[in-house]
């Protein structure tokens, strides 16, 4: 098998493809990074939100969202006694779009720039509004774009390629239901000849939309600031983000 067409799960690097999708859409006028996320969800009580900015750029103060410090450390307690978290996606079935709404509602910010503090939550709530500017959910619109930019290998889908804890014992990647709120932060899978694919259109110019994604628009985390979800190392060039799934 040609390397290149092993198809596995990239992680985090979905949030470079989710923050992708929300630049065509600020591209066609349909959403702005001023606006506010309660200006896409519906019912919400009227309070202070975070705009999309503030959540594409890890400064939204949604935090361990939607853990709190305790629930996690109780579940990466329960995670290790089931072989630990390289074979238990902590996201799957939690939190559903029920619990979203809660945290969203029950939350309470101000209206600032809080500190770096990178956050899968606010990815998920961002590819939950990016589903409804189309009328449908983060799944079918991400779809239809991977397939606009011409990734045949990229999908939101359930890999069965074995992988390898850290003891080398094989173990299946992460598993993801098409109603997880996380999966816009870290659902994705592709393959090398794909991530490549997705570089080069990234950075040659041929969707110019895309730039809008390496602009600095607030500080990172050391050495880095920080784009929309891409990190920005300072005086370079280098745009990069990292990827980790279970098993992989």
């Amino acid at each position: 098998i040609s390397m290149d067409k092993l198809i596995y799960p990239v992680g985090s690097i979905g949030k470079p493809f989710t923050a992708s999708l929300l630049a065509k859409r600020i591209e066609e006028g349909k959403i702005h990074l001023d606006d506010s996320l309660d200006q896409f969800i519906p019912d919400l009580p009227e309070k202070y939100y975070p705009n999309i900015l503030r959540l594409a750029t890890h400064h939204s103060g949604y935090g361990l969202a939607p853990f709190n410090f305790f629930q996690m450390l109780e579940k990466l307690m329960n995670m290790n006694k089931e072989n630990g978290i390289m074979h238990v996606n902590p996201f799957r079935g939690y939190p559903d779009e029920e619990v979203m709404l809660d945290i969203l509602k029950n939350k309470k910010l101000k209206d600032q720039d809080y500190k770096f503090e990178y956050c899968n939550f606010a990815f998920g709530v961002l590819g939950y509004i990016l589903g409804k500017l189309e009328d449908t959910d983060y799944f079918t619109a991400m779809d239809a774009y991977i397939r606009e930019l011409g990734l045949m290998d990229t999908s939101l889908s359930n890999s069965q390629m074995t992988g390898y804890d850290k003891k080398g014992n094989p173990c299946q990647p992460w598993q993801w239901e098409n109603t997880d709120i996380i999966a816009p932060a870290g659902a994705l899978l592709s393959s090398m000849e794909d991530l490549l694919k997705f570089a080069q259109i990234t950075f040659d110019g041929s969707h110019p939309y895309l730039a809008m994604c390496h602009e600095k628009y607030a500080e990172g985390e050391a050495p880095f600031d920080q784009g929309l979800a891409w990190r920005l190392k300072k005086d370079s060039s280098i745009s990069y983000h990292v990827g980790n799934a279970g098993a992989f």
